[in-house]
């Protein structure tokens, strides 16, 4: 019941006032065509974009697939179309089901609301079989509750989705370790597999290291052979989970590959240059995790740009209390109880791993969550301790004397730089001029002036004594440490209360920077789809072709859009943002022309319009369609999504196909394939004096599935314009016919004279495989833990 009325505490604007938790205000007047018609330009967490570019779309999809029964789905609105369902966006995390009954965006909160409070419950459990007493154990699920890595990656909800599970498989585990009764191994297995069907393969594989980590160290403790206990306690579950959650890692593995071999991985972390010098400034910045206000984040500039890190990814915070005796536990371990030291190690990994190792590439700062999972535990097991170890607590009047001495000195620091930039108006303007030099060709900056002027205002702000987000977090840390040197000299002061103002404290440091993290905003005031002229242009107009939205960064003007802010209209594009993208065509546009693509190449992939910010003009000369606050362009060039050619040609690689697509010189009247590609004949017409091309009718569509008529009058191939993906289906007349790679990453098949039919329906593979072993796997679990279940109560009677 506590942690509920938290949440509610929390959430209430967006649970009971209608407000929004996405970041409308920044698309709705930083970003083109929108901006036009809200203003002035403005952004309450300008951090939370990939809320609206991946987090919101993916439920958006994901809801109309469900209620239209499907479980896997395709997406034809972004990248010639691409397989969603695989992205592992979530798409089977089991809050979902909210997406059934719940409109969206109210549904976006009820998972998020849903999913905190497991995280929350699952730690209060894990803590009670660690035999935390009750107060104890409420106040660090609290604090796991509202860690920093789920706050900041609320609206991604992969951190969540994925570790508000991990406790409850932690538990069932330890549980199995005391009692050995295998059901809790099928139990843990259970919930290791709902933590992975909530996440994508990266959070997947934190999720397992976590569980590995701390279950293979309780497993060396116990007896038996070495071969045995790694198979029990750690093979079972992992078993369990894996094939429980195959209907998600199986598709994406898929896609995973497919980007691999033929397509493109995107992060803009991947691949940072994380120097020497970016890495010793990290590992300073930890410090700031007991104080995340000191980061200064949302409406000024955060420290964390010093160490060239993401203010989303450099995220620890847990409370100050809860901080302080999690690290505490950590630098004195081995007076910790035996079943808890698992969890220093959990700790050492989750936060040197991404800063001193080369795996940073891969785990990036968010795998902090692993080592803050660990600080939750460590942290209850440590508070506990020292309420009743004498010799703890001389320790911890120490360490509160240090904190406190630390607290001041850091207080008086801040003291001294509010003076200073006070009273010396030069260090002022330098200090704002280093500022916006900093800012300076960020996202957003350009074309926002006023907003970057707000935000360094906003860093003044906030740094000043006087404003709350410094107050109320110093005003903590010294009560906090004025608590522990002199609550047990207080006759009133029994543990019970005390740890119920630790508490306190925490919650009233918390609650307060969880709101002012997350947005919160008016939908009238800022509205979530919002109309405009050149979006009804778009719908009303593209008729099943595509838009090329150009979303290149002009000096002095606002961003274009937003990747995948289109699809919100069901407006079809070429562009699109995802993490993994397989063999497709804008990551080619892009490294081929770096500037303005031809038209004639965007037209052979179906492009009818292109869509530019004022001023700038493609390539050729295009009639100009509609003009506005943006200018829409009339593609003259554009083929038809279904094409049938009469011709074709066999070139020696994908770069030569690219050459001659993209060549615009070249009058593409062939179909090309790739030499040693699979495709049945080469056809050839130059003698006939018809065209080589010619339009079919698509006559029905959705996301799913392609209905196409087409009378070729001899020998002929039929292009789709769409992503050629594993997965899809070709039939012919009734009759299943193969789909070959054509134009580099298009879809043809082979037709012979006369009317056709044709059919094109997605029903992948790794989907079917994968939902039959989750589908055995969940019905073996649950039948497999009641017989144990049975069999452990019978042998205790």
């Amino acid at each position: 019941m506590v942690l509920a009325l938290l949440i509610v505490i929390v959430f209430w604007p967006a649970l009971f006032q209608g407000r929004l938790l996405l970041p409308t205000d920044q698309f709705d007047t930083m970003t083109l065509p929108f901006s036009s018609n809200y203003g002035p330009p403005q952004a309450y967490n300008h951090n939370l974009t990939d809320a609206m570019m991946q987090s919101y779309p993916w439920k958006v999809q994901a809801q109309k697939a469900f209620r239209n029964g499907e479980f896997y789905y395709w997406n034809p609105l972004i990248l010639n179309g691409y397989p969603q369902y695989a992205a592992s966006s979530q798409t089977y995390d089991v809050f979902n089901v909210l997406l059934l009954p719940f409109d969206l965006p109210y549904a976006f909160n009820l998972i998020l609301v849903f999913e905190l409070f497991t995280a929350g419950a699952g730690m209060f459990i894990l803590l009670r079989v660690h035999r935390r007493r009750r107060i104890i154990a409420l106040m660090f699920a609290t604090a796991w509750m509202f860690n920093g890595m789920f706050l900041t990656h609320l609206l991604n909800s992969w951190a969540l989705a994925t570790f508000c599970w991990v406790p409850f498989a932690l538990a069932m585990s330890l549980e199995y370790y005391r009692k050995h009764s295998t059901h809790y191994l099928l139990a843990a297995g259970f919930f290791l597999g709902l933590a992975l069907l909530g996440s994508n393969l990266q959070s997947a594989a934190y999720a397992v290291v976590s569980f590995v980590i701390v279950t293979g160290a309780w497993s060396l403790k116990a007896k038996g052979s070495l071969s045995r206990k790694i198979f029990m306690h750690l093979g079972v579950p992992c078993a369990v989970a894996l094939t429980l959650s195959a209907i998600m890692w199986l598709p994406a593995t898929e896609l995973f590959l497919e980007s691999v071999r033929h397509g493109t991985l995107y992060s803009p972390t991947h691949g940072h240059p994380y120097s020497l010098i970016d890495r010793v400034l990290s590992f300073v910045l930890l410090s700031t995790f007991f104080i995340p206000e000191l980061m200064g984040i949302v409406r000024s500039v955060s420290l964390t740009s010093i160490a060239g890190v993401h203010p989303l990814d450099f995220s620890g915070y847990l409370g100050f209390t809860e901080m302080l005796m999690g690290v505490w536990a950590v630098l004195s371990f081995r007076s910790s109880e035996e079943s808890v030291r698992p969890y220093v190690w959990l700790v050492a990994a989750g936060f040197l791993l991404p800063i001193f190792t080369p795996l940073f590439a891969w785990l990036y700062h968010r795998f902090f969550i692993v080592g803050t999972l660990g600080l939750t535990v460590l942290g209850a097991e440590r508070l506990e301790a020292f309420l009743t170890n004498t010799d703890l607590k001389q320790r911890g009047h120490t360490l509160a004397k240090w904190v406190l001495w630390i607290g001041l000195a850091a207080f008086g620091l801040l003291l001294i730089a509010n003076l200073v930039w006070t009273l010396s108006p030069s260090v002022h303007s330098a200090i704002e001029s280093f500022l916006l030099r900093h800012t300076s060709g960020t996202a957003y900056a350009d074309g926002n002036a006023a907003w970057v002027h707000d935000r360094i205002a906003g860093t003044f702000e906030h740094y000043s004594v006087l404003s709350p987000m410094m107050l109320i977090p110093f005003g903590v840390v010294f009560g906090v440490c004025v608590l522990v040197l002199k609550w047990d000299r207080w006759s009133f002061t029994a543990s019970r209360y005390f740890v119920l103002t630790l508490l306190a404290c925490s919650i009233i440091q918390t609650v307060f920077w969880w709101r002012s993290f997350l947005p919160m905003l008016d939908p009238h005031t800022f509205p979530l789809v919002p109309k405009n002229r050149s979006i009804t242009f778009l719908k009303d107009r593209l008729d099943g072709s595509r838009a090329f939205i150009d979303r290149r960064a002009y000096p002095g003007h606002q961003y274009l859009f937003l990747d995948n802010l289109p699809w919100l209209y069901d407006i079809p594009q070429i562009t699109g943002y995802e993490s993994v993208v397989p063999r497709s065509f804008y990551p080619q546009v892009k490294q081929i022309f770096p500037n303005a693509p031809h038209p004639k190449a965007l037209g052979l992939m179906g492009v009818k319009y292109l869509m530019f910010v004022p001023g700038v003009v493609p390539r050729g000369t295009l009639p100009v369609a509609d003009s506005g606050a943006v200018t829409i362009y009339d593609d003259t060039f554009v083929r038809p999504r279904a094409t049938i050619y009469y011709r074709s040609q066999t070139v020696p690689d994908d770069s030569a196909v690219l050459r001659q697509m993209f060549d615009e010189n070249n009058r593409h009247e062939e179909v090309l394939f790739t030499d040693g590609s699979e495709h049945p004949q080469m056809l050839s017409d130059s003698s006939v004096s018809s065209s080589a091309w010619e339009a079919a009718r698509i006559v029905k569509e959705d996301d799913n599935s392609l209905d196409i008529a087409a009378r070729p009058s001899r020998d002929a191939y039929l292009v789709l314009s769409d992503t050629y993906y594993p997965g899809w289906k070709c039939f012919v007349d009734g009759k299943e016919q193969s789909i070959y790679r054509a134009n580099y990453a298009m879809r043809g098949i082979f037709l012979s004279a006369g009317l056709r039919h044709i059919t094109f329906r997605f029903d992948p593979l790794s989907f079917r495989v994968g939902s039959t072993i989750s589908m055995i796997s969940l019905f073996s679990t649950i039948c497999g833990a009641l017989i144990m279940n049975l069999r452990f109560r019978k042998s205790r009677r």
